[in-house]
């Protein structure tokens, strides 16, 4: 059996794999999303061990959340199956929309049905909060709040049209 991971164990970055908290969580996924970020531009297998991250959205119409991915905020398309699902990329970020047709929309065994929105995003570093919201408002994108700000920096919330959540951040000077 296993030895028990501790504080001092770390993965392949250096980053801790020991995480007791809520908010250690969420440090290690903002180091995470950053590192995967960083690299927008690189040409990647979608399905290999690459260091591709995958994140699968819910959404209610596949092409107009293609559209909204695309337009807003650079990412490419891969695939399209519509109307049940497309994956978009964006670096090492590939962006699975999948829409009420798709396999992922078929009913859990209790009958729930999958579907968009929640608290969880995709996280995006930005060098200018206050340029990107401008932009993205001039393209008609929508807000979940007004940009708030915290110990680590600037955020503020867009939601696609879905109704699922994308944060633009800008990290506070060090």
């Amino acid at each position: 059996m296993a030895e028990p991971a501790t504080e001092a164990d770390s993965d392949a970055a250096g980053h801790p794999s020991f995480v007791r908290t809520a908010e250690e969580i969420e440090v290690r996924v903002r180091l995470l999303i950053a590192e995967m970020t960083a690299s927008v531009g690189s040409e990647r297998s979608s399905h290999g061990n690459d260091g591709t991250v995958n994140v699968r959205y819910m959404v209610d119409d596949v092409a107009e959340a293609v559209d909204f991915y695309t337009s807003h905020f650079g990412f490419k398309t891969q695939s399209a199956a519509l109307p049940a699902f497309a994956d978009v990329t964006r670096g090492n970020l590939r962006l699975l929309l999948a829409g009420p047709d798709s396999s992922a929309g078929r009913p859990m065994s209790d009958g729930t049905r999958p579907g968009p929105g929640g608290w969880n995003r995709i996280h995006f570093v930005v060098s200018d909060l206050d340029a990107e919201i401008a932009r993205v408002k001039r393209e008609g994108v929508r807000f979940r709040n007004d940009a708030v700000t915290g110990p680590g920096g600037r955020q503020i919330l867009v939601r696609d049209p879905s109704g699922n959540l994308v944060e633009l951040f800008q990290p506070a000077a060090r």
